[in-house]
């Protein structure tokens, strides 16, 4: 009995040993495993990642009035991503969007507004305004392209956007009055951003390339977006 006891020590021994010093392309003997390269898979995502964000403008000339951070608020969604995953263990991901992204830019005084002058824009008094509250309002169509990497739960991503511009206004409070400027805006942005994510839940930055305002406004200058928050399901 203890013979036996022995020998299947020996055996288990052996077999570990064994085991650690066969080559990785054995598994058994006379058998190959199989060598996988980078794998890439596909999937369609709707409705996510969402971005909620706070806007402030860098780069506004003298003389512009404040603006009002908390009211300056930034709203994205993905209507639809297409993404590929790839990578021996597919911590890799580079996707294509579609996203949809209201932007609010409140000012700090009320009685402040933009409106029309021939064919341009100008900084103007509310009219009939209690000064509660006057912002600009822009929706834009974008079409971001990023690369993230995932390591366990935590996903970090770069990325660069094309965006269209949808509809741009100015608006008031009591009474509520919004007039249409979309020629105040730029018809055409393009924006860079870096983000953090652990378990769906993160931080983004966004900067935007190209001004906010078109030539139509020349008292908004050379002013770009600088949006911070919070994203989720990226």
């Amino acid at each position: 009995m203890k013979k036996i006891v022995v020998l299947m020590l020996a055996a288990i021994v052996s077999c570990g040993l064994y085991a650690q010093n066969a080559p990785d392309f054995l598994t058994e003997p006379g058998q190959f495993a199989k060598k996988e390269g980078p794998v890439v898979t596909s999937r369609f995502k709707v409705a996510f990642p969402m971005y909620f964000g706070w806007t402030t403008m860098i780069g506004l000339p003298n003389g512009f009035p404040d603006m009002r951070p908390g009211k300056s608020f930034d709203y994205s969604l993905a209507l639809c991503s297409y993404n590929l995953y790839f990578g021996a263990a597919r911590h890799h991901k580079l996707s294509l969007a579609a996203r949809m992204d209201f932007m609010n830019f409140g000012f700090e005084d009320g009685f402040q507004t933009v409106c029309r002058a021939g064919d341009g824009y100008l900084l103007c008094p509310t009219v009939g305004s209690n000064g509660r509250s006057s912002m600009l309002h822009a929706n834009y169509m974008g079409v971001p392209v990023t690369y993230s990497f995932r390591a366990h739960h935590m996903e970090v991503y770069a990325g660069i956007s094309a965006e269209f511009l949808l509809s741009g206004y100015a608006m008031y409070r009591d009474p509520k009055v919004k007039t249409f400027y979309n020629s105040c805006f730029n018809q055409f942005r393009s924006a860079v951003e870096v983000g953090v994510s652990y378990w769906h839940l993160g931080m983004f930055l966004k900067y935007s390339l190209t001004p906010l305002f078109s030539g139509n406004f020349p008292q908004g200058g050379d002013a770009r977006t600088l949006t911070f928050g919070i994203l989720l399901g990226l």
